[in-house]
């Protein structure tokens, strides 16, 4: 036994019983176009087809091919996005940029520039630095601080004045008004971006390497150029 299969464009394969086969779930526009035909050349003379399902017919057609027109340009419109947004990312490749974290990274050898954004004005805040265990290396009182984003250093030390090994560290700013209401803030941190990753598929946004940090561009909020000595 013989089972034919009908393909969007409309050739037919065979397969013999017991092969595995599947057959296709979706029409293209030549199989519509084969089907239309088929009806007019097969119709009763003496019953033909109806002017208004005729028409109503030509109007499907018509909208399964505008449809698919539509579909072609939208995948070239989605790529030329890609395109533009891979161009943007390699453009902040030596830039510096303040990134949503709540993490650093400490190389042994230079001070780490960390950002906070206070949801509002806070009359005592402090930056608690912890390192992989959870314990605590450092403590910084950032004394009174504005609404907005505050920027303060560390010098990668311990409160023992101890050069801390490299790695990541966690850091958490605890802020407060006078009242006791605690104040929302997030941390930022600062670097330059070294290089910039692209999905080899396109599926997922370009992601910049800061560091040894993997940051989306979703996460970046202020680029900065870096400053050049004289």
């Amino acid at each position: 036994m013989q089972t034919t299969y009908v393909g969007s464009s409309g050739s037919s394969s065979t397969s013999q019983s017991g092969s595995t086969a599947v057959p296709v779930q979706t029409l293209g526009q030549n199989d519509f176009l084969k089907l239309l035909m088929a009806q007019l050349a097969n119709q009763d003379p003496t019953a033909p087809v109806d002017n208004q399902q005729f028409a109503a017919q030509l109007a499907q057609f018509s909208s399964l091919q505008q449809l698919q027109n539509l579909g072609t340009k939208l995948d070239t419109l989605v790529g030329a996005q890609s395109s533009a947004s891979q161009l943007a990312a390699a453009n902040l490749v030596g830039k510096d940029v303040l990134f949503s974290t709540d993490r650093v990274q400490v190389d042994g050898k230079t001070t780490v520039t960390v950002g906070a954004n206070l949801s509002s004005a806070a009359d005592q805040a402090v930056a608690v630095v912890t390192d992989a265990s959870g314990g605590v290396v450092r403590t910084i009182s950032l004394g009174s601080e504005p609404a907005g984003v505050t920027n303060f250093t560390w010098d990668g030390k311990d409160n023992n004045g101890n050069q801390v090994a490299a790695g990541t560290y966690h850091v958490a700013v605890n802020a407060a008004r006078k009242d006791g209401q605690a104040v929302t803030a997030s941390l930022l941190s600062q670097g330059k971006v070294s290089a910039v990753t692209f999905s080899s598929t396109g599926s997922s946004a370009p992601a910049l390497i800061v560091g040894n940090q993997q940051v989306s561009l979703s996460s970046v909020v202020q680029i900065v150029n870096p400053t050049t000595g004289t």
